[in-house]
């Protein structure tokens, strides 16, 4: 038989990492950006690209921490997908995002003068969640009510400031001024008081302009009424 030969050949064979692909998500509130952070390890030193897809038909992004904006916050988030490669070795991780809704503040009030209750009523819309609110009604009083209510001592004018936010800490706030109307203080005075002899009563509150721009009412205790700043009974 003829001798046989035998040609073998050995050569290394370089098995490249897989990147372990991560990133870290910053969620924002409406209008804001949303911060990605690249979190990829790999045992090579060798540089790593990236592909980064924000499940919102926006162009992807090549950066390693990019920043995104969604026009629409959605309650169950935006599902995005990162890729990182490393010398033809790529590795894809998921992660949903989420741009927080904003709240719309905004209230209008009902009421014309002070030593009154002014109702304040809520008009605040948010598109997803829940809302709270902080009132200031520029006089140091404060309320945490949906729909408050509040005395002035003084009329004039009256900032009112009342800040809407949302459960994850979305806020928008809203300033209006509420101008109010003097209101009159009730008070009387009476002369001595004998039986079968008139009394005679005296306003002695305080009434916004003249005595001709008030009307003024007297209760003699369902025996008469009277009208005009005196009255006699």
């Amino acid at each position: 038989s003829y001798p046989k030969f035998v040609y073998s050949v050995t050569k290394p064979i370089v098995i490249t990492p897989t990147p372990d692909a991560d990133f870290t998500i910053v969620n924002a509130c409406e209008g804001q950006d949303i911060q990605f952070n690249d979190a990829t390890t790999s045992s090579s030193s060798d540089p790593i690209t990236y592909n980064w897809n924000f499940g919102d038909g926006s162009a992807a992004s090549t950066m390693q921490n990019p920043t995104h904006q969604y026009a629409t916050p959605k309650a169950d988030g935006y599902q995005v997908s990162m890729t990182a490669t490393q010398n033809g070795c790529a590795e894809t991780v998921t992660k949903t995002a989420y741009q927080f809704a904003t709240p719309v503040a905004n209230f209008t009030s009902t009421g014309a003068c002070n030593l009154e209750e002014i109702q304040f009523n809520n008009t605040t819309t948010i598109s997803i969640g829940k809302t709270g609110y902080t009132w200031d009604f520029g006089d140091n009083g404060v309320s945490t009510l949906a729909d408050p209510t509040h005395v002035y001592s003084t009329p004039g004018t009256h900032s009112v400031t009342m800040t809407a936010y949302s459960e994850f800490g979305c806020e928008d706030e809203v300033t209006i001024d509420v101008v109010l109307l003097e209101s009159p203080e009730s008070d009387f005075s009476y002369d001595a008081t004998c039986n079968l002899t008139p009394v005679n009563f005296t306003m002695t509150g305080t009434f916004p302009g003249t005595e001709a721009e008030n009307d003024f009412a007297w209760d003699f205790n369902g025996e008469a009424t009277g009208s005009g700043r005196t009255a006699a009974h």
